[in-house]
């Protein structure tokens, strides 16, 4: 969700599970791992809280929220039904009020539908560094931007300036969309010095989430994604690719073997997740879309684990992630993972069965 906010109207978030608030100014993490009562505030916000609400600072007027619970099989959806039901999003005033607050209702707006990244790049330059600068100003940059900011403020870009259309010369939207149409490339161009490789499975480490003035990892992610946990909250792996180096497809069935389970903390957990090479979930009979660790497979006598990938379902579907007709890719997803323990740990590998 996105959530607006200034002085006025500082939000409070009660939460029974773990979730964590980054500050990417500040590079310092509140991790919300018990239920309370959080107020989420700016942070030049003044006023007073109640002994039991806990303030969590944050730099920026507009932040967003990706909230997981842990789900242990369809006997455990009551839980989770409860852990939903005692989660509250509100204004502060309305939880000092102690009344029931009803939020407003939303509304649907045609011009409003659109794919965000699309609809970014499909601004012209003025409109593009105007909006810009008026984002800025109510969500202003770090002060490890203070350098790059200096250099853009030469034409006009920078919080609440006016950006100089006159330094735009030549045929300028021909120019644009060529620069556009090449920066995804450049983009992952320069990201894969950020790409690590843990057996046939490749993942971004630091500094995403934590980009610092990494500018070019920042927008990759951007573009791909809008933002991204930091390693020491999650890992996310991926292959589109066997032991052989072959592209995935539906065509063949796979063998994808665990010596052990990924390594993580107290509290972590982990998935993997099949997705058609239209980076959707993939339709199937069972209604299957990951394991992970909570998924009851079978092991073998010696604690390692086979899944079967494939489109077709074999005779026991107990160990079956099912697998698109076309290609597909996996993404192996590691939640507080033990850093340490991985650097030693084997990573699983795909074989091709038939």
């Amino acid at each position: 969700m996105s959530l607006e906010g200034g002085e006025a109207d500082d939000l409070q978030i009660r939460v029974d599970l773990r979730a964590v608030i980054y500050d990417l100014q500040r590079f310092t993490a509140a991790v919300l791992d018990r239920a309370g009562a959080y107020a989420i505030t700016r942070a030049n916000w003044s006023g007073d809280l109640p002994e039991d609400v806990t303030r969590i600072d944050v730099p920026t007027a507009m932040a967003w929220s990706i909230t997981r619970t842990v789900l242990s099989g369809e006997a455990d959806l009551p839980n989770v039904y409860a852990i939903q039901a005692g989660m509250k999003l509100l204004p502060l005033s309305a939880y000092l009020s102690g009344e029931a607050y009803q939020p407003p209702k939303g509304s649907y707006q045609e011009e409003n539908n659109y794919v965000p990244v699309n609809k970014v790049l499909s601004l012209d330059p003025v409109t593009f560094f105007s909006k810009a600068n008026a984002l800025m100003e109510s969500n202003p940059p770090s002060a490890a931007d203070a350098e790059l900011l200096e250099k853009l403020a030469a034409v006009g870009v920078g919080p609440g300036m006016k950006f100089d259309a006159a330094v735009l010369t030549g045929d300028v939207q021909t120019s644009w969309q060529e620069m556009l149409q090449g920066l995804r490339p450049k983009l992952a161009a320069e990201g894969m010095k950020y790409s690590n490789k843990l057996g046939q499975w490749s993942y971004f480490g630091a500094p995403i989430g934590d980009f610092g003035t990494e500018y070019a990892c920042r927008a990759l992610v951007a573009i791909a994604g809008l933002g991204a946990n930091t390693v020491e909250i999650a890992l996310y792996h991926k292959t589109d690719k066997d032991a052989d180096g072959n592209p995935l497809t539906g065509e063949k069935s796979y063998l994808l073997h665990f010596e052990s389970d990924p390594q993580v903390l107290d509290g972590g957990f982990w998935s993997v997740t099949a997705y058609g090479d239209d980076d959707f979930l993939i339709d199937n009979p069972i209604d299957r879309y990951c394991i992970n660790d909570r998924s009851g497979l079978k092991r073998n006598d010696d604690g390692s684990v086979d899944v079967i990938l494939s489109k077709d379902a074999p005779e026991d579907t107990t160990n079956w992630l099912p697998v698109s007709d076309g290609g597909f890719h996996l993404f192996m997803c590691i939640y507080t993972p033990d850093m340490e323990a991985l650097k030693t740990w084997t990573a699983p590998t795909i074989t091709a069965i038939g």
